[in-house]
C-alpha cells in the first residue's frame, strides 16, 4: 500500500513484504581451518538482513 508524500505529493511504497527462504545451510571451510556459514539460501537470507529486509529462513538438520 502506497503512503502519501506531504511535501512533494509522489507516492512512497513502505517496504513491509516478508521474504520466506528454504533451503541449506552450509560450511565452508577453509585451508586454514577456519569455518564460515554459507550455502546459497543462507546467503540470501544473510543479504536482505543486511539491506534491512525481513526475512524467514527455513531448514532443517540432517536424516531424510
Amino acid at each position: 500500500m502506497p503512503a502519501q508524500n506531504s511535501n512533494s505529493g509522489e507516492a512512497k511504497f513502505i517496504h513491509t513484504a516478508l521474504f520466506t527462504i528454504f533451503g541449506e545451510v552450509l560450511f565452508d571451510n577453509f585451508p586454514n581451518g577456519n569455518r564460515v556459514l554459507g550455502g546459497a539460501p543462507f546467503n540470501v537470507a544473510w543479504h536482505l538482513r543486511a539491506l534491512g529486509r525481513q526475512g524467514l529462513f527455513i531448514s532443517r538438520v540432517g536424516g531424510r
